[in-house]
């Protein structure tokens, strides 16, 4: 639920206990900044895991049914166009630090990392971390991988 202008500054004043002015803040804030706060917010609303699975991975699809298979052994695993990635694809469209699923009290997390283009969960975009299922389908780029788990 997104919270209006007015009531965030009235939350903000209430935690801080001194009067918040939003147009007096002139810091500036860098793209690394932004994906470290946003991909790692402890205040994003979680969904309760309701499978613990055993083994998970990532089913790259491609045209002629299924591409490259990445298992994830660790408990963060990053997803972009760039070298550093656990996860590198090859597609102009993807950004260098495009997503990352990350392992949270049993539950495998999708973060977009403020890409260009945006991730999408079963078709729709992704504009919070979402808990990720069986099956579900995550397109960055032109790059569709099939999160696939064992219980």
């Amino acid at each position: 639920m997104k919270r209006s202008k007015d009531r965030y500054i009235k939350i903000r004043e209430e935690d801080s206990g001194e009067r918040f002015d939003p147009g007096l803040y002139t810091g500036e804030v860098s793209i690394d900044d932004l994906q470290r706060n946003e991909a790692f917010d402890e205040h994003a609303p979680k969904e309760v895991p309701d499978v613990m699975y055993s083994q998970v991975w990532l089913q790259q699809k491609d045209d002629h049914g299924a591409g490259e298979k990445f298992q994830m052994i660790k408990n963060e695993v990053t997803i972009g166009s760039g070298s550093g990635n656990s996860i590198q694809i090859e597609d102009p469209l993807v950004s260098e630090k495009h997503s990352r699923i990350r392992r949270i009290d049993g539950g495998y997390y999708l973060y977009d990392l403020i890409s260009d283009c945006g991730t999408l969960l079963n078709g729709r975009k992704l504009l919070r971390p979402k808990l990720l299922h069986d099956w579900d389908e995550i397109t960055i780029g032109r790059t569709i991988l099939i999160f696939r788990a064992i219980r």
